[in-house]
């Protein structure tokens, strides 16, 4: 993983730059999914109504009314954005809109219902009328919106649909459906109020009438006492003519209630009865000689129809005449109730100007405050009553529409630009993701700075694959056949390596050669073909130089060399090196003068027992002893545990890790293995093996300053 401490813009940049390749195609893919994406997203177009809310009282019958006060105003607007999206407001907009007979808003069934349908194990779930009405209001629901506009008294209303013309629809008629139910609850609530103050009306009319009769009885009956007192007879007299006044009144509204009876009925007897009218009792006798004659003549002669045309008018004058009647009692009625109410007055008025007992004007003036109060009471009832009245029907909505939604050209989903933008960013991230990924946990290794980065360790070289050869020749022949070429000088950069790590760890002064160790993560990365290679380097450089094939199990150096394998290695150490010395056992390289100690593979000989014992550290002290360079090809760390014991001899180790292919968990486990196992004074360096380098890389480094084998 990457260190945080370690990790700087000059790694960053150089991560970027190895890995272009990676988040250039992630790039490319990621962005042209995104826009296969973008274009197969059904469009939404988005219609916006804008709506005024006045707080202040819109009062009609009192234009100035105070205002609401902003605390309750900020809460009247908030509330109203609620009362806008509640669900009676939905539900009338479903059907004013026809949301039930559009397909975006119809019953949509889910993956579970489908699978059930489609597999047969249940029966296909019918579409009620209550079904589509829910989803049709559940999807509106989610496709309207209704927000405040910051601070202010405007409220936005918002729809969505695939329709342009649907969206603007939904948005007007929501908006239009909100002000509309607003205004029936301001009536509503008004029609309630009248309600109850009509109820209190007719109560407070109760008492009025009650306390009056209350003051006249308590006149009529204290009338004696004060004649008695102030000998005032002509309250007698207005008391007498009120009483007898009362009592006629009394009869005549008993007779006209008879007479409207009887009108209803058609009992011109009993009218012509009361009312002893000449004109109503003949036209009675007139009705009643008709009804006999009809008896006598023929059904359906033109007789019988003369006699029921002038009976019809005699009845419709009956009619008439009894209403004539009526009125003119009712009249009567009125007056006669008039006069009383004079004498009444003129009684009360006596009474009051007399000079009448304590106890009586004590009463009276009781009397006459509950009667005042009740006038009172009942005047500003009535007076609110008919406020309520005209202001139910004087009702204006506190909401109005300031802007209706237009029908919108242009799409609102998908935001093509903001999200290619995004699209752009998640992909360039991702990319970037992915190279650090790779650079620093899975990837293999492309670059010797990338290898140096992850493994903490100076890498000394890089190999280049060589291509375009068919023989089956060791590349390690280049050091011979073609001393100039890339190969060549990359196996001497090595050898610079190594021999820096010696002047640092190694005493010159001990008279023992030095030992390099080559080894590697995995097989087939390398590691025998270098080692072979920076063999003849050191030979070639005139350095007195042992290669000893150190993988027993599976020993490959003698391939290289082109000679058959040598069991005089295993023998040697079988035999506990009796009878034979180093220079027996080893063999020179026909192309140089290094001394290479080959091996062979006995079953009957486990190779790693014979690597990990006391002799084998013994053959390299002798080796030490005789030679200059010591090199150590050695088994793979990730196979066998050969490597780790002998990485105790080596004053230098170098690790071949194979371009491209090494996984970065292999070679930080194959370094944490050496690092634990060599000695202190050891130095661990890189080498990335068959690395590729395009032409224009190469001409770039060297030009034409060398030959390109």
């Amino acid at each position: 993983m990457i260190n945080d401490q370690d990790f700087d813009i000059i790694r960053a940049l150089g991560v970027l730059r190895r890995q272009w390749r990676l988040i250039a195609i992630t790039f490319v893919l990621v962005m042209s999914a995104a826009v296969l994406g973008i274009f197969a997203l059904q469009p939404a177009y988005t219609a916006s109504a804008l709506i005024f809310v006045d707080t202040s009282d819109k009062n009609l019958l009192d234009p100035t009314a105070p205002g609401a006060a902003l605390g309750s105003a900020d809460a009247r607007v908030d509330s109203e954005v609620q009362i806008a999206t509640a669900e009676s407001t939905l539900l009338k907009v479903v059907n004013e809109a026809g949301l039930l007979n559009d397909p975006e808003f119809d019953v949509v069934f889910d993956v579970r219902e489908r699978l059930m349908a489609m597999l047969r194990l249940a029966d296909p779930v019918p579409v009620t009328p209550e079904r589509k009405l829910m989803a049709a209001q559940t999807k509106l629901r989610h496709a309207v919106r209704v927000f405040r506009n910051g601070l202010t008294f405007l409220i936005t209303i918002s729809a969505t649909a695939d329709d342009p013309e649907t969206a603007a629809n939904i948005a007007n008629i929501l908006a239009n459906v909100y002000i509309r139910l607003q205004l029936e609850t301001k009536i509503a609530a008004t029609q309630a109020s009248r309600d109850i103050i009509e109820e209190r009306v007719q109560q407070a009319s109760a008492t009025v009438i009650e306390t009056e009769e209350a003051m006249d009885s308590f006149i009529a009956d204290s009338v004696e006492r004060i004649v008695a007192e102030t000998g005032r007879t002509d309250l007698n007299q207005v008391r007498n003519e009120l009483e007898v006044l009362n009592t006629n009144r009394q009869l005549l509204t008993a007779m006209a209630d008879d007479a409207e009876t009887d009108i209803a009925a058609r009992n011109w007897a009993g009218l012509a009865d009361a009312f002893q009218g000449d004109t109503l009792r003949s036209l009675r006798e007139r009705e009643g000689d008709l009804q006999q004659r009809l008896t006598s003549v023929t059904s359906g002669s033109p007789a019988e129809l003369e006699l029921r045309a002038e009976l019809a008018q005699v009845v419709a004058a009956l009619g008439v005449e009894a209403g004539n009647q009526l009125t003119g009692l009712r009249a009567q009625i009125a007056s006669i109730q008039a006069r009383a109410a004079d004498l009444q007055l003129q009684l009360r008025s006596s009474v009051l100007s007399s000079d009448l007992p304590p106890a009586i004007v004590t009463n009276i003036y009781e009397l006459q405050q509950t009667a005042e109060l009740a006038r009172s009471q009942y005047q500003t009832l009535l007076t609110r009553l008919k406020d309520l009245e005209a202001q139910s029907f004087l009702q204006v909505a506190d909401s109005r529409i300031i802007s209706s939604a237009l029908v919108p050209e242009l799409p609102s989903f998908p935001d093509t630009r903001l999200l290619l933008l995004l699209g752009g960013v998640l992909s360039l991230g991702l990319g970037i993701g992915l190279a650090f990924l790779r650079e620093n946990v899975i990837g293999g290794f492309t670059s010797d700075v990338q290898l140096s980065s992850v493994l903490k360790m100076p890498v000394a070289s890089t190999i280049p694959r060589q291509r375009g050869s068919a023989s089956k020749e060791s590349l390690a022949n280049l050091m011979i056949s073609a001393p100039f070429s890339h190969f060549a000088e990359s196996i001497r950069r090595l050898q610079v390596g190594v021999d820096q790590a010696f002047r640092r760890s190694w005493n010159a002064n001990t008279k023992t050669g030095p030992v390099v160790m080559v080894t590697s993560a995995n097989a087939n990365e390398g590691k025998t073909t270098l080692s072979m290679s920076l063999t003849r380097a050191y030979a070639l450089a005139g350095k007195k130089t042992l290669l000893i094939d150190c993988d027993l199990r599976k020993p490959s150096v003698h391939v290289h060399l082109g000679m058959p394998a040598s069991p005089k290695l295993l023998n040697f150490l079988n035999e506990g090196g009796e009878g034979a010395d180093l220079e027996a056992i080893a063999v020179t390289d026909r192309l140089t003068r290094a001394r290479v100690v080959i091996g062979a593979r006995k079953a009957e000989i486990r190779g790693g027992q014979v690597v990990t014992g006391e002799l084998f550290g013994r053959l390299i002290q002798a080796a030490q002893a005789n030679y200059e360079i010591v090199v150590l090809d050695t088994p793979p760390v990730g196979a066998v545990v050969d490597a780790l014991h002998l990485a105790q001899y080596a004053n230098a180790i170098v690790v071949v890790t194979r371009y491209s292919t090494t996984s970065q968990r292999d070679a930080k486990a194959t370094l944490q293995a050496l690092s634990d196992a060599k000695r202190d004074d050891a130095e661990i360096m890189g080498v990335l093996s068959q690395a590729e380098q395009s032409k224009f890389l190469n001409r770039r480094k060297y030009g034409g300053y060398y030959n390109e084998d």
